[in-house]
C-alpha cells in the first residue's frame, strides 16, 4: 500500500480549519484492543438482542418474509412469489438469504431479521478494516460505536427489508474501489476486480442501483483527486467482464423464465421510480437533509461546526477524507433528483458519516485543548442541557399537557404514561454524564454520553415499541383468523393483511380489483395483461360464482369500512360475522 504506515493526526477549527499531520503507527496508542472489543460486543447487542420477540411489521415485513417462507417451501430460488404469484418487486437474493434462514432455524420472526443483522455486522467489518487501515485503531473502534448507535442503521438491521443487504455490497464496492489507488500492478487489479464483484452482488440484491451508487461516488472522488485515468480503469474490460459474469446470468435467466421482467424491471421498476412520481413517493428536496440528522441523530450534532471547519481547511484534508465528505454529498444528492424517496435509500453514507465522525472525536482525544475537543464540549454541553430540561418537564408537566406536547390521544398517553419514570431516570443519568464530559474536559467521557443516548432510551420505552409494534403488526388479527376458520379456506374481500399468510402457513385467496392490496407492483403489471386472472386473484365481479362453486367452507375476511358486504354475505348463508379486531371483521361461510 502506498504510504502503507502513514496515518493522519486530525486538529479542526481556529484561523487554520483542519491541520492534517502523518503519524505512523508506532506512535498510535496501544491499548486499542479492549476498546475494539467493546465496541463489538456493544454493536452485537445492539444488532441482535431480542431480534425475534416483535410481531412481524406491516405491510414490508410481512410481505417480505412470506415470500422467503414460500421460496422456502416451495424451492422456487429463480422467481420468488407472493400468494403463489410471480413477485418481481425486487431481485430473489434476499430473500434466498431469508429462506436459507428458515431452513436452518424454524419459519420464525428472528430467522426472517437474521439476514439483515447479519448483513449489518458485516458493514460494520469491512467499514473497521478500511478505517483502521486509513485513520488508525482507535478511529476504527469509535466508528463501529458509532454506526452501532446510529438510529437509521441499527432500525434497517433489524427489520425484514433488503436495504441493508444492498447497502453492504454497495459500501464494500465503494471501499474497493478507494482501496484499489493505494497499490499498483496485480493488487490493484484485485481490488477493481473485487469491486466489480460487489457491484454485480449488489444489482442481484436491488437492480441496477446496485452499480449506479459506487460510480455516482468514485468518479466525482477521483475527479476530485485528479485521477482521471483510474476512471477509465473503472470501465476496463476486466471490471466490466467481472461485472457483467456476476450480474448477467441471474438477469437473462430470469427474463427467459419471465419474459416480461426485462421491460418491468429495467423501465417500470427502475426509469420510472426515479424519473417519475409513480411509485407514490414523492418528497420535498430537503427531505434527505432532515432524514441525515434524524437518522444519525446526536452524531448529526457535529455536522454544522464540522463541515465549516472542514471547509477551512479543505486543503489540508486528506484523500479519505475527502472521499467521506464526496461520498455523503454525492449520495444524498443523487437521491434528492429522484422522484421517489424513501430513507433507507441513503443508508449507504453510515460508514463515511461514522469514520468522519470518529475523526473528531481521535482528534479530541489525542488533543484535549484543540479545537476538535471544544466542539465536542460545546455539542455535548448543549445535548446535555436539552435532555435535562425535557427530564424537569417531563416532572412538572400533567398528562394533559404531555399529550398536547405529543399530539397524542389520550388512550396513547395512557399507553406512554408508564415510561414517563424510566425516561426521567435516563434523562437525569444522560445529562448529569453529559456535564460530567463537559466539566471533565474529557472527549471519552463525551464519547460516552453520546453512544449512551440511543440505547438507554430503547430500553427505557421497550414496552412500548413493543405495543407500538404489535399494533402496526397482524398479531391479534391472526389469532381471531385461527380462532374462527378451522377447517376452512381463508379468503380476503379487498383487503391484504400481508403477515397474515406468513403466520397461517398458506396462501389467501384475495377479492380485488387490481391486486394493489398486496403492494406488489409487478402482480398488478401483471394482472393487467392477464385473462383470466390466475388464482388465488379473484375479480371482485366474480365473488358470488367463486363462492358458489366452493366445495369446502370458507373463511372472509374484510375490513371495517365492508361491513355491510359481509354481513349481506353473511346473512344469505344464515350464519353471523364476528369481529377479529376493531379494524376487521370476519365469517365462515359453510359450502353452498
Amino acid at each position: 500500500m502506498k504510504s502503507a504506515n502513514a496515518r493522519i493526526a486530525l486538529d479542526i477549527g481556529g484561523a487554520g480549519g483542519i491541520r492534517c499531520a502523518p503519524m505512523t503507527d508506532e506512535k498510535q496508542p496501544r491499548g486499542n484492543a479492549l476498546l475494539l472489543a467493546t465496541a463489538f460486543a456493544f454493536a452485537a447487542f445492539m444488532l441482535f438482542a431480542k431480534l425475534g420477540v416483535f410481531p412481524l411489521a406491516q405491510p414490508d415485513e410481512g410481505r417480505n418474509a412470506e415470500v422467503a417462507r414460500e421460496m422456502c417451501v416451495s424451492g422456487s430460488w429463480l422467481v420468488p412469489t407472493l400468494d403463489g404469484l410471480p413477485y418481481l418487486d425486487k431481485p430473489a437474493f434476499f430473500f434466498k438469504c431469508s429462506a436459507l434462514c428458515f431452513s436452518a432455524f424454524g419459519v420464525t420472526e428472528g430467522a426472517a431479521r437474521l439476514p439483515s443483522a447479519l448483513f449489518a455486522l458485516a458493514t460494520i467489518l469491512i467499514s473497521w478494516a478500511f478505517v483502521r487501515r486509513a485513520f488508525g485503531a482507535r478511529a476504527a473502534a469509535l466508528a463501529v460505536a458509532i454506526m452501532a448507535t446510529a438510529p437509521l442503521f441499527v432500525a434497517l438491521a433489524r427489520i425484514v427489508i433488503m436495504d441493508m443487504t444492498l447497502t453492504f455490497f454497495v459500501i464494500a464496492a465503494i471501499l474497493c474501489g478507494a482501496m484499489a489507488e493505494e497499490f499498483d500492478g496485480r493488487r490493484r487489479t484485485m481490488w477493481i476486480v473485487t469491486g466489480a464483484v460487489m457491484s454485480g452482488l449488489a444489482t442481484i440484491v436491488k437492480g441496477p442501483v446496485g452499480f449506479v451508487v459506487p460510480l455516482v461516488v468514485l468518479i466525482p472522488w477521483h475527479i476530485v483527486e485528479k485521477r482521471r485515468g483510474t476512471v477509465k480503469r473503472i470501465f476496463g474490460w476486466l471490471p466490466l467482464a467481472t461485472f457483467w459474469l456476476v450480474a448477467l446470468p441471474w438477469f437473462l435467466l430470469l427474463c427467459r423464465a419471465r419474459p416480461d421482467f426485462a421491460h418491468y424491471g429495467l423501465v417500470e421498476e427502475t426509469f420510472r421510480r426515479y424519473t417519475t412520481g409513480a411509485m407514490k413517493r414523492e418528497q420535498p428536496w430537503y427531505f434527505y437533509a432532515t432524514i441525515v440528522f434524524a437518522g444519525f441523530a446526536v452524531w448529526s450534532l457535529l455536522l454544522p461546526e464540522g463541515i465549516a471547519a472542514a471547509w477551512r481547511g479543505r486543503a489540508k484534508l486528506s484523500r479519505f477524507d475527502r472521499l467521506g465528505i464526496v461520498w455523503c454529498i454525492a449520495v444524498v444528492g443523487f437521491f434528492s433528483l429522484s422522484k421517489s424517496k424513501q430513507p433507507a435509500y441513503i443508508l449507504s453514507i453510515a460508514t463515511p458519516m461514522a469514520f468522519l465522525v470518529a475523526r473528531i472525536f481521535d482528534a479530541a482525544i489525542s488533543n484535549r485543548q484543540g479545537s476538535a475537543a471544544r466542539m465536542i464540549r460545546r455539542a455535548t454541553v448543549l445535548l446535555g442541557a436539552l435532555l435535562l430540561a425535557l427530564c424537569v418537564a417531563l416532572v412538572v408537566a400533567q398528562p394533559a399537557t404531555l399529550g398536547r406536547w405529543f399530539h397524542a390521544a389520550p388512550n396513547t398517553m395512557a399507553l406512554m404514561m408508564p415510561l414517563i419514570g424510566p425516561l426521567r431516570v435516563a434523562l437525569l443519568a444522560l445529562g448529569v454524564l453529559a456535564f460530567a464530559g463537559f466539566f471533565l474536559r474529557s472527549a471519552k467521557t463525551s464519547f460516552v454520553f453520546f453512544a449512551a443516548i440511543l440505547p438507554v432510551l430503547v430500553v427505557c420505552g421497550f414496552k412500548n415499541i413493543a405495543a407500538y409494534t404489535a399494533h402496526r403488526s397482524a398479531q391479534d388479527l391472526v389469532a381471531g383468523v385461527e380462532k374462527y376458520s378451522a377447517g376452512a379456506d381463508v379468503a380476503c374481500l379487498q383487503i391484504y393483511p400481508s403477515a397474515l399468510p406468513f403466520y397461517l402457513g398458506r396462501t389467501i385467496t384475495l377479492f380485488t380489483d387490481d391486486a394493489g392490496e398486496t403492494g406488489s407492483n409487478y402482480i398488478i403489471y401483471t394482472l393487467k395483461k392477464s385473462n383470466p386472472w390466475p388464482a388465488p386473484m379473484v375479480k371482485i365481479a366474480d365473488l358470488d360464482r367463486w363462492l358458489a362453486s366452493r366445495t369446502n367452507a370458507v373463511f372472509l375476511l374484510t375490513g371495517k369500512n365492508r361491513r355491510d358486504d359481509i354481513e349481506k354475505i353473511a346473512a344469505s348463508r344464515g350464519v353471523a360475522p364476528a369481529w377479529l379486531t376493531t379494524d376487521y371483521i370476519g365469517v365462515k361461510l359453510p359450502p353452498p
